[in-house]
């Protein structure tokens, strides 16, 4: 097995802190599913781009990353970045921002200087 790049191992960082972010919502008692979609789709994709040196695997990481992102919004969880009294879901808020920010950039950058596999010749006739 290959190490991975920087910028792939900061992809799965990333989406860990999301997901992490999650694990405390869920901690501190907020109204979540027993098994939220979004912790399973971020720790899914960290694996995908861990485990899979496909290029495409990266934005597979953006896509989900803007998914939480959107979800962080329309939400109104948003508004926990701002207020720190009720600091279990500002901390959770403030990790899935960062992490969905540091998956973004990442992925990206893990995206764009990636090397596509060199195509085989066919074979002459």
């Amino acid at each position: 097995m290959t190490s991975l790049s920087r910028p792939r191992l900061a992809t799965v960082l990333g989406l860990v802190v999301a997901a992490l972010g999650i694990v405390v919502l869920m901690l501190s008692g907020a109204n979540l599913p027993v098994v939220p979609p979004g912790l399973v789709l971020l720790l899914g994709v960290a694996g995908v781009v861990f485990f899979t040196r496909a290029r495409w695997t990266p934005l597979l990481a953006v896509a989900i990353a803007l998914a939480e992102l959107a979800g962080v919004i329309f939400s109104g969880a948003l508004a926990n970045v701002v207020d720190p009294t009720a600091f279990a879901a500002f901390g959770a808020t403030w990790l899935r921002v960062v992490g969905v920010a540091i998956t973004l950039v990442a992925a990206v950058v893990t995206f764009t200087t990636a090397r596509p596999r060199p195509v085989a010749e066919p074979a002459a006739a």
